[in-house]
């Protein structure tokens, strides 16, 4: 009786096999998903600029946007900064828009564009104080502090370099430490490195 039910289970087991086998190209092209419209699209890429560094009190941010054949108009843009900075607007005819910016906090804040038959970007912006080398988000004794370990100890470098060129002459040096130590003891001139 085993060798019944054996050879039984057996013929089940080929017949399946067959069936899959023989129906199984049917099958899968029957099954397989419609191609969707744009997925044979070419999408265009963006050539974007915008600041990869923003200082902290400046009021306007500016976006343009381009592609292999000039201006993008209508491009959407959003800039956002979480519990901070949400705003949005779409390009003029020049691929340009421009944000005004309220008080805000340092950190980075996003900057995405969109568009129909477009490749999405997506680009950060860091928000920060000009004059803080150390990235504390604020310019203080620690930053002259950090510089001189910098400088003279082959230290960290500078959080953001442009930011710690507190007196904007295009280095690093001990100047930005002088900067630095009268603007926080002696109510000397706030740095103002790359956000001028």
């Amino acid at each position: 009786m085993k060798k019944i039910l054996i050879k039984k289970e057996l013929a089940i087991a080929i017949i399946l096999l067959f069936v899959l086998v023989t129906l199984a190209p049917t099958i899968s092209s029957t099954t397989k998903y419609p191609k969707r419209p744009f997925d044979s699209i070419t999408q265009e890429i963006f050539n974007v600029s915008h600041p990869t560094l923003w200082p902290h009190g400046a009021e306007q941010f500016y976006v343009h946007v381009e592609d292999a054949e000039g201006f993008v108009q209508n491009a959407f843009v959003s800039i956002y900064k979480v519990n901070d900075i949400e705003n949005s607007g779409f390009t003029d005819s020049f691929g340009d828009i421009t944000f005004e910016l309220p008080y805000f906090g340092i950190g980075p804040m996003t900057v995405n564009i969109t568009k129909e038959n477009y490749q999405p970007y997506q680009g950060i912006c860091i928000m920060s104080f000009c004059g803080d080398a150390d990235g504390s988000g604020q310019t203080n004794v620690g930053d002259a502090v950090y510089l001189i370990d910098y400088i003279f100890r082959g230290g960290p470098a500078p959080h953001t370099y442009c930011m710690a060129d507190a007196n904007a002459d295009g280095t690093v040096n001990v100047g930005d430490v002088i900067f630095i130590i009268k603007y926080v003891f002696s109510g000397g001139p706030p740095p103002v490195g790359c956000c001028e």
